[in-house]
């Protein structure tokens, strides 16, 4: 259909018959869906020479057109030669330029991504009649510029009618919550929050977990367990998911009797923990266990239940790393060595983490046993990272200091 429609225009134009700005229109779009966008700018060219006047909707096409192949910088050219011309960008204009693909997946420099959201902050301004859509790809954008104050600015100027369930139903505001979240601004997180509790449909489950996911990540386990009781309150139970996020956030603040309790009332409810919420509860204790962070008011028997329920699960590679990792830290080499060699046995590939932990986990005196294990690393097509390098860096350094010192 697209070929037909520029083959017809061209036998017209061909046959001298008259072509108004309409046949103009539709040959150029027909050219920008085939990208054949060179083609498409030439037929603005010849209008122009022809004395028409392209309107609105000729370089909204072709903006369209340019932004179809991600190159931002011509569509930008053509709505300057818009703008020169006197014709006003519409709504239409401003989601092919801020808010599709092309500019809110940009990969470039963040300075780079910076100036383009610049623009679109220009283009935006200029609109006489801003949609609920715009709005979106603007809060959306600079969210992903981890400017979410500049976001919750723009959220801030909504109508209040919009600011609830309509946004809440474009998803406008999901990367601006948990931004806010996550870069600790409590106070505005909260009153947005509040604001998606007052809308017809609410926070879904999803939603939900990932606040609370934000919040943990943060660190700040008061909100995390106030959105977690919201959740409840609202007849949403907590799932495995919400639950192992909640008990990895204690333990992420040293909080061991919190991660007790969660995980006590995770069983009391009836949840079963999965194999990674037993990953989670072995890795995060052990470590608060190394920190010292330890008050006296262990769980023996919550400690027994779960290293027994471990015994039964069949171990995954994250679970075999981190095993790996705490016996390596409870300098029992050798039962990491054998957990090590039990993984690849039942037919798991170790991954650069797994080797780390076990080079990491060599005394000096092992050094020579470290470099063959990385060795070993590379010739199975593992690649190293700079963790792998500076473990067996390490021990090799210590080996040098005790040299030294001795």
């Amino acid at each position: 259909m697209l070929s037909e429609a520029v083959d017809q225009f061209t036998k017209a134009k061909e046959s001298g018959v008259f072509l108004d700005e309409i046949s103009y229109t539709i040959a150029i779009d027909a050219l920008c869906r085939q990208r054949k966008i060179g083609e498409a700018v030439l037929l603005l060219d010849e209008m122009k020479l022809k004395k028409m006047n392209p309107d609105v909707m000729h370089y909204t096409t072709l903006i369209n057109g340019f932004c179809l192949l991600n190159d931002l910088k011509n569509a930008l050219k053509i709505f300057n030669e818009m703008n020169e011309n006197g014709l006003k960008p519409d709504t239409v204009i401003f989601h092919a330029l801020i808010g599709g693909p092309q500019v809110l997946r940009i990969t470039s420099s963040s300075m780079a991504y910076g100036g383009k959201m610049k623009q679109a902050a220009s283009f935006f301004n200029k609109l006489e009649t801003k949609t609920l859509n715009n709005y979106v790809a603007m809060i959306n954008g600079y969210c992903d510029l981890n400017n979410v104050e500049k976001a919750y600015e723009l959220f801030v100027t909504l109508p209040e009618q919009e600011k609830t369930g309509l946004l809440l139903a474009k998803n406008g505001c999901f990367k601006l919550l948990t931004g806010l979240f996550e870069k600790r601004k409590t106070n505005e997180a909260l009153k947005l929050f509040k604001t998606i509790l007052g809308s017809e449909n609410g926070p879904s489950k999803i939603m939900y977990s990932k606040l609370i996911a934000a919040c943990c990540r943060a660190g700040d386990m008061m909100t995390a367990r106030e959105v977690f009781v919201t959740m409840i309150a609202r007849g949403i139970p907590p799932d495995v998911i919400s639950y192992t996020i909640m008990l990895h956030g204690y333990f992420k603040v040293n909080c061991l009797t919190k991660a007790y309790d969660i995980f006590r009332r995770m069983i009391h409810h009836g949840i079963q923990p999965d194999i990674i919420t037993y990953t989670v509860f072995f890795d995060g204790e052990s470590k608060v266990k190394r920190k010292g962070f330890i008050n006296g008011s262990e769980e023996k028997g919550l400690q027994r239940f779960y290293l027994t329920k471990m015994k039964e699960l069949t171990p995954d590679l994250i679970l075999y790393t981190v095993l790996i990792d705490h016996h390596c830290k409870s300098n029992n080499l050798q039962h990491a060595k054998f957990l090590f060699n039990e993984m690849i046995e039942r037919g798991l590939k170790p991954d650069t983490i797994a080797y780390t932990s076990l080079i990491r986990g060599h005394p000096p005196k092992k050094y020579v046993e470290a470099q063959v294990l990385y060795n070993n690393m590379l010739r199975a097509g593992v690649q190293q990272d700079s963790r792998s390098v500076r473990a067996l860096e390490r021990v090799k350094l210590t080996i040098c200091k005790n040299q030294y010192e001795g």
